[in-house]
Formats: structure tokens, C-alpha cells, sequence
């Protein structure tokens, strides 16, 4: 996943950085632009990256400016806005707003084509846990249990935003139930290391040492796949480096290797700063779920969306809400074949779904 640019761009405000100041040929005009066709292209880019921090999700200027905008200060992009920003050269800052828009834009095609920005309660729920995290001397893993469709590819890119360096993302498979060097040689890969020799011990020693002196956001997808050796993997990151650990499972795999490896989780959970896990997809839940998921979806008329959205609870309330909002949304992407779907889309998936189970 993409993270901010964080180039660094002369501020507006320092002079020495931007030079002396042009000239205009009329006192009075000083504020206006020398090429008006330029200024429009300038107020139609910063429309964009407007909407773009809307799309994000992310109301907040500050937090947008200081990620987005290599820092610049709040109040700038609110002028710019508002159109009320009067500074005399747009030159620099309309070169951060341009990286800006190439950014994001990235950065949303790469989470869409893993499914969407998914801000389910209980995704923002683990997104609270890891600020509190850091802010942990001691206590610094955090478990995610959601099934199937239930926003776990969201929780990365969101971290990113959440935190724009330092969160690392792996995922673990089957060799890592009872393979120590499997997981350490897969996290050192992540941490693009370049480890010398395969034993355990020079591997280990080299991600302990990575993620000491360069404290990470660790997470671990498919974290159902973990077993006794690794468990105590993840408990020596957290007591022999100050990175966070969070990790991402099914609900019902979890609970196999909670039977398993009862001891190493026992004193994980010593460990823990939160645990959440997803139960029930609640009304507005599923209204973001489908908005992410069917394409489309926004062009449908209201009294359609309305009635879609009653047929995915009314199917889903028989055969499970997560799987049936997910398969459902698979379906009716195929069936509508790029068109906005019809409520008759809907209703077909769901006989389909029923037939199927």
C-alpha cells in the first residue's frame, strides 16, 4: 500500500526557500493571478483533493495537511478551500496539493482493488486500539477477530494513514504453525532485511535486533495460523522491543489454537492492550460494507439502495450477515456487469446464495 509523500517542498511562508517575490505590473492587482487560466486549473486540482479527503473519510484538516500536504499548516488548506488563501505566488503550495491529489489517488486505487476502505465499528475500534498501543510501555499486542468480508484488508492502509511510517505487514500461512524460522524468515522479509545464514538463532538475532532499534507496527494477517512456536515469537517481540504487534484472525481459528496453545496465550493475553472481535454487522455496518463493495452503488436511486440493503439483512439474518453481505456483493458486481445494479440483482443473488448453501 502506498503511504503519504512525505517530500519535502519549500513552505510558503519562507522566503529564502522561495525566492523573491515576482513583480506584478499593476500595485492593485497584486492578488490576482498573471495567467487566470493557470488559477482555475490550480482551483480545479484543490477541488479535487478536496474531495479526496472527503472519500478518505478524514474530517479533520490538521491531521490531513500535516499527512497529505508535507506539512503544511491547517489554515492554508482551509483558505485554499474556501478560496480565500492570498498569497501572491501558489507556486509551492500548489506543488504540494498536486502530489497530494497523485497520492491519495494511489493510495485509494491500491486499497479498492483489495476491497475497499472498510471503517466497520469494529475496524475503527482496532484502529483506537493501536493509538493506544503506542502510548504503552508494556502492554502493546492487539487481537482483531472479524470473519470473512469483515474489513480486515482495510485495517493496513488505514494504519497507514493512521500512522504514515513504520507499520509492516505480513502474512502468515500454514509453515508458521510450527515452523519458528518460517515466521522469522517471513517477517525478516518484510522488514526487507538482509539476513545472513538460515539458522534460527541469525534470524531471529537480526528481526530482534530491526525492530529494536527501529520500533515497528507489526502486523500479522491469517494470525490463525500461528502455533506454539510462534506464539512465542510474537511474545518475544514484545518483551525484547518496543514494536506493537497486531494480530488480524478468523474468529472460529482462533478458538482452535486458543485450545492448542492455551499456555503461550495466557501469558499473551498478559500482554494485550485490546481484543476485539466482530459480532454482528449492525445497519450502518452493512450501509458502508455495500457502499465499498457493490459498484456502483452510489448512482443507485435511494428508494433501491433502501430496498438492496433489506435484502442482504433479510438473507443474511438466515445464513449469517458477514458471509451473505460478501458473497452477495460478488454476485451482484457479476450479474450487473458494470451497469448500476437494479434491486432485481439483489434479489437473484440472494436465491442463488440459498441454492448454494
Amino acid at each position: 500500500m502506498l503511504s503519504p509523500n512525505t517530500q519535502t517542498l519549500p513552505r510558503e511562508g519562507n522566503a529564502l526557500l522561495r525566492g523573491p517575490k515576482p513583480k506584478h505590473p499593476n500595485p492593485e492587482m497584486k492578488n490576482e493571478p498573471e495567467d487566470p487560466t493557470q488559477r482555475d486549473e490550480d482551483k480545479k486540482l484543490i477541488a479535487r483533493l478536496a474531495e479526496l479527503q472527503i472519500r478518505l473519510g478524514d474530517p479533520s484538516d490538521a491531521k490531513f495537511s500535516k499527512r497529505w500536504l508535507a506539512g503544511a499548516h491547517a489554515t492554508t488548506w482551509l483558505r485554499l478551500k474556501d478560496g480565500t488563501y492570498a498569497a501572491e505566488d501558489w507556486t509551492p503550495i500548489m506543488k504540494r496539493v498536486a502530489l497530494a491529489v497523485h497520492a491519495v489517488e494511489q493510495f485509494l486505487e491500491t486499497a479498492t482493488l483489495h476491497g475497499g476502505l472498510l471503517k466497520l465499528s469494529h475496524v475503527n475500534s482496532a484502529i483506537t486500539a493501536c493509538r493506544t498501543a503506542v502510548k504503552q510501555l508494556r502492554d502493546r499486542l492487539v487481537v482483531v477477530l472479524m470473519p470473512s468480508g469483515g474489513g480486515k484488508t482495510s485495517i493496513v492502509p488505514l494504519l497507514r494513514l493512521e500512522f504514515p511510517e513504520g507499520v509492516v505487514a505480513c502474512e502468515a500461512t500454514e509453515t508458521w504453525r510450527d515452523s519458528y524460522l518460517a515466521a522469522l524468515m517471513g517477517i525478516a522479509e518484510e522488514l526487507k532485511l538482509e539476513v545472513k545464514g538460515t539458522s534460527a538463532r541469525v534470524v531471529e538475532s537480526a528481526v530482534l535486533t530491526e525492530l529494536k532499534e527501529r520500533p515497528r507496527k507489526l502486523v500479522i494477517d491469517e494470525a490463525h495460523y500461528l502455533g506454539q512456536p510462534t506464539l512465542n515469537l510474537v511474545k518475544a517481540i514484545l518483551n525484547k522491543t518496543m514494536s506493537i504487534v497486531i494480530l488480524l484472525a478468523i474468529p472460529e481459528l482462533w478458538k482452535r489454537i486458543s485450545a492448542k496453545a492455551s499456555p503461550e496465550l495466557a501469558q499473551l493475553r498478559a500482554r494485550t492492550c485490546s481484543r476485539i472481535e466482530a459480532k454482528e454487522m449492525d445497519s450502518g455496518d452493512l450501509e458502508i460494507f455495500l457502499a465499498a463493495r457493490i459498484l456502483r452503488w452510489e448512482e443507485m436511486p435511494p428508494e433501491a439502495r433502501k430496498a438492496a440493503k433489506s435484502a442482504v439483512r433479510a438473507e443474511g439474518e438466515k445464513l449469517g450477515m458477514w458471509d451473505t453481505a460478501f458473497q452477495m456483493s460478488s454476485l451482484v458486481n457479476s450479474s450487473s456487469e458494470g451497469k448500476v445494479p437494479a434491486v432485481e440483482d439483489f434479489t437473484e443473488a440472494a436465491k442463488d446464495i440459498a441454492v448454494i448453501r
